[in-house]
Order: structure tokens, then sequence, then C-alpha cells
């Protein structure tokens, strides 16, 4: 299994040109994240397959603290996929470190070859469950996440055709009027 606390001090100061030489923020961040693998042999079509159950569970704590005194030089909303479900940050860049009081709950399932260890298929869904509405924007009168209880969800699903190539098929949905459904299918790196 895996259990991982995390609790650290986000620092940033910048020497700016707008009138203040220098702008700093200090921002606590604290987090828990915790998963386990399960595994069980599975015989299917006549191929014998190691099958994994791997639940997640991803607690982020990030306090509100007004962040308009530094300019936006590099920030932007990040992509919300599944990998992004687990990040300490909705934004990409470090102008802007969001607000969060927020669980994040997810489960993988694979069918893996138990000689080769080639993975043959991939399921992915997780959900992410806001308890507080969001404070912290890139700008002033940025839409912000004010559903307590609304959720994020990101399905991840890939399965291997041949040794080289793999088709995988995504969707995230966001219950906000700034974000939209996002289903993506396609072959890596093809």
């Amino acid at each position: 299994g895996l259990l991982t606390p995390g609790t650290w001090i986000d620092y940033l100061t910048r020497r700016t040109t707008t009138g203040d030489d220098n702008v700093t923020r200090d921002l606590p961040i604290f987090s828990v994240d915790a998963g386990a693998t399960f595994e069980r042999p599975l015989a299917l079509f006549g191929r014998d397959y190691v099958q994994t159950l791997e639940p997640r569970l991803y607690y982020l704590n990030v306090k509100a603290k007004n962040q308009d005194n530094i300019p936006l030089f590099d920030t932007g909303l990040a992509d919300f996929n599944f990998g992004q479900i687990f990040s300490e940050n909705i934004y990409s860049g470090q102008d802007r470190i969001a607000d969060a009081n927020q669980l994040t709950a997810a489960v993988t399932s694979r069918l893996v070859d138990p000689n080769t260890g080639v993975e043959y298929l991939k399921g992915m869904v997780g959900q992410r469950l806001y308890f507080r509405d969001q404070v912290v924007t890139l700008n002033q009168g940025d839409a912000l996440r004010t559903n307590r209880g609304a959720l994020d969800a990101a399905v991840d699903s890939a399965r291997q055709r041949r040794d080289d190539a793999q088709v995988v098929a995504r969707c995230e949905y966001h219950p906000t009027p700034a974000c939209a459904q996002q289903p993506v299918t396609g072959v890596p790196g093809g």
C-alpha cells in the first residue's frame, strides 16, 4: 500500500517593475495520498492474465490567500485530465496557487501478461469532490468553482493492439459553465 502525507510551504518572491520592488507569497499546503494494489490471476478467452485493482484517495487542503498583487507571467488554467486530477494546483506556472479543500477518489484496473509484463488493457475512473467554494482565481471576475459537492470526473482507458500500437480513449467532465466535456481518442505516437 501507499500512504504519503505531505506538508510544505509554497514560497514565491518576485522582483517587479510595477511599483512593488518585491512581491512575496507564502502558502501552507497539506495533502494525504493513499492507495493500494491488489492482484489476482484471471483466465480470459483462453489466455492467462494478472488483473489489478488499484484504488487511490488524495486529499488536498490549501488555504485561500489573495494573490492579486502577483503579476501573471506564465500561469494559466491547467487542462483537466486523469493525471491532473491528483495535482496540488489547478493552475500551471507559479503565479497562482489555487485554494483547495477537496478529495479525489479513483480506481485503476489493468490486465497484464504474467510472463512478459505487457499491459493489454487499462481502465481508470476518478472524480474530485470539492468541500469549499473556490476563492483564488487568475483574474478578478473569473468564474469560481462554487458548487460544493460538484464533481469533476475523468475516465481513461488504453488497449494494447500490437507490440508498438496502443489505442487510448479519454473523457473528462466538469459541471461548471467555464469547462466542457473533453472526449479524446487516438493512437499515441501514431
